[in-house]
Formats: C-alpha cells, structure tokens, sequence
C-alpha cells in the first residue's frame, strides 16, 4: 500500500522503484515541473522532420490533407532516467522548428522564435500499452501499461498551435494534479 515493494505473478516480490513526483497539470510544462520539484529534465530528439497529416491533425490545424505538418519525437529524461516519449506536431508555418534546438522547452522556443506564447489547452489522460519500440527507448517491457497524455494547445489568440502525445512510464514518475 505504502508503494515500497511491488509483486510480479511468478517472479517474486521486489523493493519498489522510487518515483520522480510531477505535477500533471497542462498548465506546466514538463521542463518547468522538473525544475518545481527539484529535478532536472533533459531530451533527445528521436524525430523532426515533416509528415502528411492524419484526420485529427487536418481537424485541428485546418489545413487540407497533403499539406505537411512538422514532427517532433523526444525521449524524456527526468534526471538521467528515460520516462516519457513526446510527439509534437505543428501546424506547416511553424516550419523554422525543422532546423531549431528543441532539446530544452518547446514553449520557450516558440516564444523566442515565433513570439508565440502559449495559451489554453486541453488535456485528456488514459492509459495505453508499451510498443515495442516505446518499451525499448523506456527500459520496459513491451505491453507494460503506461500513462497517455494527449494535448491540444492554443496560443494565447486562440489559434491552434501543437498537438501533444506523451507516453509516461509510470516506473519511474508519478504525476500529480
């Protein structure tokens, strides 16, 4: 109950993992959340590049369908331990992100790139299985259940500006409201 020792059918009992606590809240960033909780929050670029949209993006940025949009994947790392994959994707007049550093805070770049800052947004939680691919970059299991984030950010006009999917290995993290 206390989150000290977990079990594994047909494995055993083992001393729990300690978990980063961060806040979850779309109001902060994961940058800033690190930072709030004493933590140092690095990336490594996994993708950035430029992809056909899907139906949602189309939706949500208003734009036709063999219009590319900028892709940007991330591993996450709170204080060395990889725990989340971030997919970002823009709308197509955000292309300058293709050449930028985006390995610090997203927001901060598009402020002092674009003058853009962010405004509201929306946040949906659920719950997703480890790919493959994912369980690798995380240091899992594949089909270890893992905690999705999905956003939708405006700018402070109210335009569309990102959508955002992120993959938390709950391993390492425990978010909080």
């Amino acid at each position: 109950d206390n989150g000290v020792l977990i079990r594994s059918h047909g494995r055993g009992t083992f001393v729990a993992p300690r978990k980063e606590k961060l806040r979850a809240a779309g109001d902060v960033g994961f940058t800033r959340s690190c930072a709030m909780e004493g933590k140092k929050a690095t990336n490594r670029i996994l993708n950035q590049d430029l992809v056909f949209p899907s139906k949602k993006d189309m939706a949500f940025f208003q734009i036709p369908e063999d219009e590319r949009i900028i892709r940007i994947k991330r591993l996450r790392y709170v204080d060395n331990k990889p725990c989340v994959i971030e997919t970002l994707h823009f709308a197509p007049q955000y292309h300058e992100l293709l050449q930028a550093d985006v390995t610090g805070s997203v927001t901060d770049t598009l402020l002092r790139i674009f003058g853009v800052r962010t405004g509201e947004g929306e946040r949906t939680v659920d719950v997703c299985m480890a790919q493959e691919e994912e369980a690798d970059y995380l240091n899992t299991e594949a089909d270890t259940p893992m905690l999705l984030l999905e956003d939708r950010q405006y700018d402070t006009a109210g335009k569309p500006l990102f959508l955002s999917k992120q993959i938390f290995c709950t391993k390492f993290i425990k978010l909080y409201l």
